[in-house]
């Protein structure tokens, strides 16, 4: 879930991948949860990708990552450094976890 294969070549320590909850355990907290543990234990810039047509993934990690960082993150839109097997190309968010 954790690696550090950036999808854009940009100076990152983290990629989230793979992230993935099923579907009984969605619209209760399971995911903001683990985004939130994940990011308050591994400190520094980070970056992920998601598929721009996926309704809900775009809402969760918008509405995630907005909440997490205070408005703090930038999205690239349409990364050619992001092309999902069906051709679409990936919208990526950085931003850095809280330092607490």
């Amino acid at each position: 879930m954790i690696n550090d294969y950036p999808e854009e070549k940009l100076n990152t320590d983290y990629t989230i991948s793979e992230f993935f909850i099923m579907y009984k355990y969605r619209q209760i907290g399971v995911g903001k949860y683990s985004v939130k543990y994940i990011l308050d234990k591994y400190k520094g810039k980070w970056q992920l990708k998601y598929h721009p047509k996926n309704k809900n993934s775009k809402i969760f990690w918008n509405k995630t990552i907005e909440e997490y960082t205070n408005g703090k993150y930038k999205i690239i839109k349409d990364s050619k450094e992001a092309i999902y097997e069906d051709g679409t190309m990936g919208h990526i968010m950085i931003f850095e976890s809280k330092k607490i």
